[in-house]
């Protein structure tokens, strides 16, 4: 029985990332994605890094992966994440496949935190989200959360 990860890499262009999940050692994926051995999109903006990778309980990862891909692009913009079912290059393909909230936003906008979807399973995708704060400084954070208050 393997354990399921779910990760997200940071990417050349500035607050551009890229959310997956795996089977493998963390150091494995790593390496695939370094060696462009992953996403069109991954490859399009550069691997800069692995933020980190979690454990997940077995039955999780897609849907968690999908959830936090969907998080972090009400954060960042749905131009600037991709993961889960939302790996689509092209525009019109990648608008089919978003959740309803951010399919009126430009790739760009980010949605306030009432807007949000809603997560099923809520405590293990805080703990990813805790974790993608705190590897990228709670500074990143905080602009962020004065972006949707403005």
């Amino acid at each position: 029985m393997g354990y399921e990860r779910v990760y997200v890499c940071s990417l050349q262009t500035p607050n551009h990332f890229y959310v997956g999940t795996t089977l493998r050692v963390p150091w494995y994926r790593n390496q695939e994605h370094a060696a462009g051995h992953g996403s069109k999109f991954t490859a399009k903006h550069g691997f800069k890094k692995m933020l980190f990778m979690e454990l997940v309980p077995t039955g999780t990862s897609g849907t968690l992966e999908d959830e936090l891909t969907i998080e972090l692009m009400c954060r960042y913009g749905w131009g600037a994440v991709r993961g889960g079912d939302r790996t689509a290059q092209k525009e019109s393909t990648l608008r089919r496949f978003l959740p309803n909230v951010l399919k009126s936003l430009g790739p760009r906008d980010v949605l306030p935190l009432h807007l949000r979807p809603v997560s099923k399973f809520p405590a293990q995708l805080s703990a990813l989200i805790n974790r993608f704060e705190v590897v990228c400084g709670l500074e990143n954070a905080n602009h962020l959360n004065a972006d949707v208050l403005a």
